[in-house]
């Protein structure tokens, strides 16, 4: 048998200064179940009016234009081995004009005229046991600018890796590992940063049906990388709280 679903939305903005815009986006998805397979997809129009900040604080410009862009992705999902092993793939596209940047050659905000980008997305999920679960991921990227340069603080290759598990019930337990490849930090970088790996624990115990405990390990064995040149990120950290749901 096959199902088919569609949504279509739209949105409509007034702005003071640059007017009045409409935006959409629309999403089906086919459910193939006789091979226990679906394709899924999307494609929408966006607008984004400067930030006040960006606009007219010091690192401003009050000629800054609006972005306006478009994107779309279209997927594959495959169900096997009695729904133990899954498999996916997308592939996806986006394209921006006037994207805002900042710019450290005038230590501005600044407008390019087009930035487009585009990728396919792989994830491999296993069953191990009843209660543990792997996924597998890798995510290819490319994204320039109109002149051909590539964009800033977009790895072309992420890896990830994650297991999942739950030891008892109401409690899950996650570890997972992400190694991200080399990148340009700025527009107009002349080198990029290095490439690095960070390894991620997390638990969660669910005291009832609206009250549960979490816990976080970011970064556990305390990696030294910068996504931003000049800005040093975390390294090991500890997060914890509880989480109310009504």
């Amino acid at each position: 048998s096959e199902v088919f679903d569609w949504t279509l939305g739209g949105r409509h903005d007034d702005n003071s200064v640059y007017g009045e815009e409409t935006t959409w986006r629309s999403t089906f998805s086919y459910q193939l179940s006789d091979l226990n397979a679906r394709i899924r997809g999307s494609y929408g129009t966006s607008f984004q009016a400067p930030s006040f900040f960006q606009l007219f604080s010091s690192f401003g410009d009050p000629g800054l234009k609006p972005e306006s862009g478009e994107g779309w992705d279209l997927a594959y999902e495959q169900a096997l081995v009695d729904g133990k092993v899954y498999f996916s793939t997308t592939v996806f596209g986006n394209e921006v004009k006037d994207k805002i940047i900042f710019s450290f050659n005038s230590f501005t905000y600044a407008n390019e005229d087009v930035y487009e980008s585009q990728g396919v997305e792989n994830a491999l999920r296993f069953q191990v046991a009843n209660n543990a679960s792997a996924t597998v991921a890798y995510t290819y990227s490319d994204a320039n600018y109109e002149d051909g340069t590539e964009a800033e603080r977009v790895p072309r290759n992420i890896v990830s890796l994650t297991y999942d598990f739950v030891p008892v019930e109401h409690l899950n337990l996650s570890a997972s590992a992400l190694a991200v490849s080399s990148q340009y930090s700025t527009r107009f970088s002349t080198s990029k940063q290095d490439g690095y790996t960070v390894f991620n624990l997390a638990g969660r115990y669910d005291l009832n049906a609206s009250t549960q405990l979490w816990a976080r390990i970011d970064n556990l064995f305390d990696e030294d990388y910068e996504e931003v040149e000049g800005f040093q990120t975390a390294g090991f950290s500890v997060y914890g709280g509880v989480r109310f749901n009504f």
